[in-house]
């Protein structure tokens, strides 16, 4: 829920797309098992980048839901901020 409540999930996802695309790319070229992304058709270039997408949005999603936000961040402190004012 931290990322969730402070807004940045989508920020974040979008990162983890661009940082899992590009591990994948490196390794392939490394390895001389790929070639670069400009060069395939676009609708392999759809998918391939969908598919990673979905991936890391849904990685974002489970995390939010497992993981609490820590007790020192502002998201917390709302939180806490909130059920407060309902008990007065």
């Amino acid at each position: 829920m931290a990322l969730a409540s402070s807004g940045i999930a989508p920020v974040a996802s979008l990162m983890f797309t661009n940082l899992r695309l590009s591990v994948d790319q490196t390794l392939e070229n490394a390895t001389g098992l790929g070639v670069p992304p400009w060069t395939w058709p676009r609708d392999e270039l759809l998918i391939d980048v969908a598919l990673k997408a979905v991936y890391a949005f849904t990685t974002g999603m489970v995390a939010d839901a497992l993981i609490p936000p820590s007790p020192s961040s502002s998201v917390r402190r709302r939180v806490l901020s909130q059920r407060l004012k309902g008990l007065a």
